[in-house]
């Protein structure tokens, strides 16, 4: 499930990513509402600090055929991931349940790959994604088995050491003001901070086009 935002037509586009899965269909719909939920926020903070929380651009001239090109756009995505912290900040504002749901959920996801094919753990999307586990159930307090941290305590220690150090970090990001140039601002600052964690080999600039956010990846 993603979201799209268009600046010039302030409109917003939810994408759902459907998938076969067991149950009654208003079972599947009830799992599916946090993570609506999650979209409708991101379009929430386009609209009130701007569509960098919706969405990441370039600038313009890098060829996406490109190896390199690809390879740093994909660590500017795992860098950028943080904004869904403060998404669920805000989702968590409008009914913390859906949060305790959500963490409950995607722990039971991790656990079972932990069972069935625990290398895919071991990579750069579940780093991040059990980190933002961990930080969420420590930021919100939320009373959620710490079956997830007992996981990556089995990882080789490189990879527990920047998932520690990445949960701390998003359990202590600073909140949102919800004004638009201290907020780019935090998000430039963070986004920057999470690359260093990540141990990426560039550094991810904001900058501004005809007041619009993009990013550089040289």
């Amino acid at each position: 499930m993603t979201v799209h935002s268009d600046e010039d037509k302030g409109l917003h586009a939810i994408t759902l990513l459907t998938k076969k899965t067991s149950g009654s269909r208003r079972v599947k719909q009830e799992r599916n509402i946090p993570d609506m939920v999650h979209e409708l926020c991101h379009a929430a903070l386009a609209e009130r600090i701007g569509v960098a929380f919706s969405g990441t651009q370039l600038t313009k001239g890098y060829n996406i055929s490109r190896t390199w090109v690809r390879q740093r756009a994909t660590g500017l995505y795992y860098a950028k991931s943080l904004e869904d912290i403060w998404v669920n900040d805000l989702r968590n504002e409008i009914h913390a349940k859906l949060t305790t749901t959500d963490l409950q959920s995607n722990s039971a996801v991790v656990s079972a790959l932990a069972r069935r094919a625990p290398q895919h753990l071991d990579t750069r999307q579940f780093h991040v994604g059990m980190a933002q586990i961990i930080g969420q159930i420590k930021r919100h307090k939320v009373n959620v088995s710490n079956t997830v941290e007992k996981i990556v305590e089995k990882l080789p220690e490189v990879s527990y050491s920047l998932i520690t150090r990445l949960a701390n970090f998003y359990a202590n990001l600073p909140t949102l003001s919800y004004d638009r140039g201290p907020d780019l601002a935090l998000l430039a600052r963070s986004v920057q901070e999470a690359a260093v964690i990540l141990r990426l080999n560039f550094t991810p600039t904001m900058v501004f086009v005809k007041n619009k956010v993009r990013w550089k990846i040289d």
